[in-house]
């Protein structure tokens, strides 16, 4: 969203701890949404990532730590805390919102779902049949049949509608699938002004 955008652009330049730099430069931090992020990370283009991003699903959140991602914080948290998150980010170090470290930790407890599976449980969610299911998958109705007890088994359910309100619950699926786009910058230390408080490039 550019409001959130102009945001945390305005209160990093403010703050005379970082600089924004070109989008093509290689910077000591990204601070992104999951996408742009992800991304980043793949192509190389940071040395770090802090991801701000509204979904804090438990699928968003353990695809994000897969690959290495250093921050995650919510589009509601305080200034106070984007900042401290770009200086300990920047220094080398983690941090999370505490409802992404409670995804994390949730996740640990349970059996992960394979991408198939996640896709099954996306259509529960909604409602399909077993035959729409097989239909949209291009699969037969007796693989989703498998699928379906696998998630009940893995989500620890007994009954599909008691699967897809745990998937709600824990961000595995939803129904509302859609999520607004946060921000993106390349930050890197102003050395002179606050030589302390980060690593050099």
């Amino acid at each position: 969203m550019p409001l959130i955008e102009t945001g945390i652009g305005a209160t990093l330049a403010s703050s005379g701890e970082f600089e924004l730099v070109s989008s093509h430069a290689l910077a000591d931090l990204l601070i992104a949404d999951i996408d742009a992020g992800l991304r980043a990370l793949d192509d190389g283009a940071c040395r770090s990532v802090l991801i701000v991003a509204e979904d804090d699903g438990e699928t968003v959140v353990r695809k994000a730590l897969e690959r290495g991602v250093r921050g995650f914080l919510l589009h509601h948290c305080e200034l106070d805390e984007l900042l401290n998150a770009v200086r300990t980010v920047g220094r080398g170090g983690t941090v999370f919102a505490s409802s992404v470290a409670n995804r994390m930790v949730q996740s640990l407890a349970f059996d992960e779902l394979t991408e198939r599976e996640l896709e099954v449980l996306q259509l529960m969610v909604h409602g399909l049949s077993d035959k729409d299911m097989a239909r949209k998958l291009f699969i037969a109705p007796g693989t989703v049949k498998s699928h379906v007890r696998a998630i009940l088994t893995k989500l620890r359910a007994a009954r599909r509608a008691e699967a897809a309100a745990i998937a709600q619950r824990r961000g595995i699926a939803r129904l509302d699938r859609s999520r607004t786009a946060a921000v993106s910058f390349n930050v890197s230390p102003v050395l002179s002004r606050a030589p302390e408080e980060t690593h050099a490039r």
